[in-house]
């Protein structure tokens, strides 16, 4: 799909089965709401000038692959898939004037391999003031989060990962909220600079945040 829509009006598209987005150009007012019966491969640049951005890929091994920016200046973002969603670093998703939700197992599929969200080293998401909120029912790799709102990460069966130090700080937040069951920063710390922490790791794995200033710890 090439898409270029100058004017007003929405973009609206339904596709039976999978998709590679070359381009998506919304210069309008309206949203753009694009939903597949197969993986969504952004291949190309998905821009919206003042609505908002939602791809949606549905079936049990429907995923998203960001392999360019997604990029609204008047709306949210939301990017949900039944199985994964991955970023390659030039995968960046912007909003500058909404929240950014990105949730893979969207279905709730059961077991530990039914979704995972995989930021690569060097993608950032940044909602400026709006919350950021990551969801998967595997682990949650992070690349970098930066928003002067909140964050809300949740793994229903793993954990939350550093990808890599690329570009700094892992997140850079207000209020933060993560939820795992094997460990937080297991591996490799969690680095932030942010105000506000609460954090519950039902499970087995380590809990490791290496926080640049201050911190406000409301529960782990």
């Amino acid at each position: 799909l090439d898409l270029d829509n100058t004017g007003s009006g929405n973009v609206l598209i339904a596709e039976t089965n999978a998709l590679n987005i070359i381009k998506i150009d919304q210069d309008g007012t309206g949203t753009v709401n694009v939903t597949a019966g197969g993986t969504i491969t952004v291949t190309g640049p998905v821009t919206a000038t003042a609505g908002s951005v939602v791809l949606d890929a549905n079936g049990v091994a429907s995923s998203i692959l960001v392999n360019n920016p997604v990029t609204t200046t008047g709306g949210s973002v939301s990017l949900l898939a039944d199985h994964d969603v991955t970023f390659l670093a030039v995968g960046d998703v912007t909003s500058a004037n909404g929240n950014v939700v990105v949730t893979a197992d969207a279905d709730g599929g059961a077991g530990a391999d039914s979704g995972a969200l995989t930021m690569a080293d060097g993608t950032v998401i940044n909602a400026f003031s709006g919350t950021i909120t990551l969801s998967a029912d595997e682990n949650v790799t992070l690349g970098q989060l930066i928003s002067t709102g909140s964050v809300v990460i949740t793994s229903t069966a793993a954990g939350v990962v550093d990808g890599g130090d690329a570009g700094g700080t892992d997140i850079q937040a207000g209020a933060v909220t993560i939820d795992a069951v094997t460990g937080v920063g297991s591996g490799d710390a969690i680095d932030t600079t942010i105000t506000s922490l609460d954090l519950d790791n039902t499970g087995s794995g380590n809990v490791l945040i290496a926080e640049t200033n201050a911190l406000n710890i409301i529960k782990i």
